[in-house]
């Protein structure tokens, strides 16, 4: 049996779709969204991210429920979607960060660091930097219009005139090659 996707339904499918999509999303508000939230704000530690999150993870909801199989499980599958967003949403934050603060240190470069953890930030955000200027200029590109400028990948696809996939290519592969390099050139650890 072949599942359809819900942008592959008929209209008159998707119409009567309507109704049971509006039912699961009012159960999951009523039921879920409270402990969805409290999830959301435990992993992030930020309360508009948390709401960000959990708001997000309803438009999944709303967009794919035809894929859901047993309505009994749609609490379950709508955490799933929230942690799955928080966890993405974290290693974004925690790569921006490295990216950005090592781009900021580098770019600063105190003439003499006050301290002895000023050199040692300056001495990591060189190597990221190093590392960073290792890669292709495509996968540089990528990486630091992702994570530093926290574009889309549609819109670095616009901005890099190629397509989504390889942009999406381009990150995959770059981040695989700044982790390898990170790790056995002992950066940032």
């Amino acid at each position: 049996m072949r599942v359809l996707k819900p942008m592959q339904l008929s209209s008159q499918a998707q119409e009567e779709s309507v109704p049971a999509r509006d039912m699961l999303l009012e159960r999951l508000v009523a039921n879920a969204s409270r402990r969805a939230y409290r999830i959301a704000n435990d992993l992030l530690r930020n309360r508009a991210e948390a709401e960000d999150a959990v708001q997000e993870s309803l438009a999944i909801v709303c967009q794919s429920h035809a894929s859901l199989r047993d309505q009994a499980l749609a609490e379950a599958w709508f955490l799933r979607i929230v942690t799955t967003m928080c966890l993405r949403l974290l290693r974004r934050r925690r790569l921006k960060e490295a990216v950005l603060g090592s781009l900021a240190l580098a770019s600063a470069r105190p003439s003499a660091p006050n301290s002895e953890e000023g050199m040692c930030e300056s001495q990591q955000a060189s190597e990221v930097v190093k590392h960073l200027q290792s890669l292709s200029t495509m996968q540089r590109s990528a990486v630091i219009l992702r994570y530093g400028h926290d574009l889309s990948v549609a819109e670095i696809a616009k901005l890099m005139d190629i397509k989504p996939a390889t942009v999406k290519t381009h990150l995959v592969r770059g981040l695989r090659r700044l982790r390898v390099q990170i790790r056995s050139g002992g950066a940032l650890e």
